[in-house]
């Protein structure tokens, strides 16, 4: 049924339920990954910017869980194919609310760590089951969007401070770099696939991996590495030979650019030097894991509680014999780590419930790569199964940007089965 049918003598404008369903995903396309990235900078403007969050969840799920119902109403329901991803996500939603429930330090504020969970459920099934073309698009354009200016934003911050600060932009570092990661594994597969202008394509490689070297973060020259990998297994064969040559002289460009950034750079000195010390961060997160794993000791089936190891931090130090480096006081960090973080907050059910998705990523990851090969798609599996692997030793998978990913990796490889 119509909602507006208004005649013209040059044209006819009509906006059905259909149209209004999809200009509600487009503007949610529009303004999921900017607010779920940026909310942080509207600290000072709002009394609470983590109110503001709250709000944007609640609505993000309201919307998602309506689609959702709809979608069930309607028997669209996902295939076999990706049947082990969506029941990794639900089980990994179904533990974390089971370990709030049976929390040692249950608390309404711990259901709100579920949150980002549910919404990586619903945004994954509406993707794809009820196939929203409009905002796949939307949302990989405004990705695209982001990632050049983050990028260019880190590149200023650094310049303009004299390289006392690291390049995380805007953003402050909150999963950008997987973006940054998807740019140039982008360009690299249109190199070696002689796919695209080379002009373009080099371009992108040249800005994704400057974006990663400028924020100084380990995990992101870790990731990139894997990435290579994981991006040389799901290329066609004959692609690759191309493609070794690319990353060899590549991987000896930026050694060399690396060295000399070095040189002029301490902050990277020091981040270098971190890594054979032991010290700075990386003493910190060690700190954390032992905490976590301590707290896996104490409950290992059902674990701590959703969100509860920020909150019983010093508690859990104390149970590991442990503490921070004298003059860091820091508290309320995560564990910094995906597959320990599950353990020690949902034990043993929410680690295998974990497994099966990253499991159900792989697969659709491999299928999408074989079936429908083009740049960006094998650029975007390679992003999201490095994602998984570096999740040993990092915490991105579920940052609102890798959620995003994995939704429309999901969904690309649905639409290109069911074309």
């Amino acid at each position: 049924m119509a909602i507006i049918n208004h005649n013209y003598s040059t044209k006819r404008i009509i906006l059905t339920r259909s149209n209004l369903a999809n200009l509600l995903w487009a503007v949610m396309g529009l303004f999921f990954p900017a607010i779920m990235i940026y909310w942080p900078l509207f600290q000072g403007v709002f009394s609470s910017s983590f109110g503001l969050l709250r709000l944007f969840d609640l609505y993000v799920i309201l919307l998602l869980c309506i689609t959702f119902i709809r979608a069930l109403i309607r028997g669209r329901v996902p295939g076999t194919d990706s049947l082990i991803l969506l029941a990794g996500l639900f089980l990994i939603v179904l533990t974390r609310f089971i370990s709030v429930l049976l929390s040692p330090h249950a608390s309404p504020e711990l259901f709100w760590s579920i949150f980002r969970f549910v919404e990586a459920f619903a945004l994954t099934w509406v993707l794809i089951a009820l196939r929203a073309t409009v905002f796949e698009r939307i949302v990989v354009w405004m990705l695209v969007v982001i990632t050049f200016f983050e990028t260019f934003a880190g590149i200023a911050q650094v310049i303009l401070s004299g390289g006392t600060q690291a390049g995380t932009g805007l953003a402050s570092g909150r999963g950008i770099y997987e973006l940054q990661i998807l740019l140039t594994l982008w360009g690299l597969v249109g190199l070696s696939a002689g796919e695209g202008s080379r002009g373009m394509n080099s371009l992108k490689v040249v800005l994704g991996t400057l974006g990663v070297i400028v924020t100084v973060l380990r995990t992101a020259f870790f990731q990139l590495a894997i990435a290579l990998f994981v991006v040389y297994w799901l290329m066609p064969k004959h692609g690759r030979r191309i493609y070794r040559l690319i990353i060899i002289l590549g991987t000896i460009i930026v050694f060399i650019l690396v060295g000399f950034v070095e040189l002029q750079w301490p902050l990277m000195i020091n981040r270098i030097e971190q890594i054979s010390t032991m010290s700075g961060t990386i003493g910190v997160r060690l700190v954390l894991w032992q905490a976590a794993f301590s707290a896996f000791q104490l409950y290992p089936v059902t674990g701590i509680g959703s969100g509860a190891f920020g909150r019983n931090q010093l508690f859990y130090f104390d149970a590991a014999g442990v503490s921070f480096r004298e003059g860091y006081t820091d508290e309320g960090l995560s564990v910094h780590n995906t597959v320990l973080g599950f353990l020690a907050e949902t034990g043993i059910i929410g680690l295998v419930a974990y497994f099966i998705y990253a499991i159900g990523i792989a697969i659709i990851a491999r299928r999408l790569s074989c079936a429908a090969p083009t740049t960006f798609n094998i650029a975007l599996a390679g992003t999201v199964v490095s994602g998984i692997i570096i999740d040993f030793i990092a915490a991105s998978s579920f940052y609102p940007i890798t959620i995003t990913l994995v939704a429309l990796l999901a969904s690309r490889y649905i639409k290109q089965k069911k074309a």
